[in-house]
């Protein structure tokens, strides 16, 4: 993997020169519904595996993109530095077109990853795996609402494996290919869900980032603001 490290306006930007390479398999057709569950390996920290969850709404529109895409995202600790802060990243939804410079993360030191090549939508490759195994999509049984411009961070003690499943409706047919590490799409979203449960069955997280540009997030009453 190659990569290089560009300075724009005093901001570092992450471009890697891998080009996208498509999945296989009978759900790598192309289609406006993008329905995938995978089950993926939370970090081991303190003693415990944890799950981190983040959202916010859209903010700061340009013409028809916007800065800021309502977003949601479930991560882990996988990764320290901030040149590979993405890979702490399990998965990711977006809603709306991002402008060039929308980010999945802001690192610090500056580096950025930015949508239009990691995607709206994004899987971590490495850390999960697909599945088979149902997960519903609603808010039984936990708490939250909607969230405001800001990121709202939540911290939740899972288990050794997780269910992640995410439900997404494309602005055109798209389907999920591989970058990096990453399944992904560049595409843009309208609106998006994703729910995470351990595989006994516990709730752990549902967000949505909806055409209206809102986000919701929902966590369970054992996670805690981080």
């Amino acid at each position: 993997m190659l990569g290089r490290v560009a300075a724009a306006a005093g901001v570092a930007t992450v471009v890697f020169t891998v080009a996208a390479m498509p999945t296989t398999g009978a759900r790598s057709q192309a289609s406006r519904i993008i329905d995938r569950t995978f089950v993926c390996t939370p970090a081991f920290v303190g003693g415990v595996y944890k799950v981190d969850t983040r959202a916010h709404r859209r903010a700061v529109r340009r013409g028809s993109s916007w800065v800021q895409p309502a977003f949601a995202d479930v991560s882990t600790n996988v990764s320290a530095a901030s040149a590979t802060a993405i890979k702490n990243e399990l998965a990711w939804v977006t809603s709306g077109r991002p402008t060039r410079d929308a980010s999945v993360v802001d690192a610090p030191a500056g580096f950025r990853f930015p949508m239009r090549r990691w995607g709206t939508i994004g899987v971590n490759r490495e850390q999960c795996r697909p599945s088979k195994k149902p997960v519903a999509l609603g808010r039984s049984g936990l708490r939250g609402g909607r969230v405001g411009v800001s990121d709202e961070e939540w911290d939740c003690f899972a288990a050794r494996r997780v269910l992640v499943r995410i439900r997404a409706v494309m602005t055109q047919p798209a389907r999920l290919t591989l970058y990096v590490g990453f399944l992904r799409t560049t595409v843009p979203v309208t609106a998006a869900s994703v729910a995470v449960q351990t595989e006994s069955g516990k709730r752990l997280v549902f967000a949505q980032v909806l055409a209206s540009g809102d986000s919701l997030l929902h966590t369970s009453p054992d996670c805690f603001p981080d």
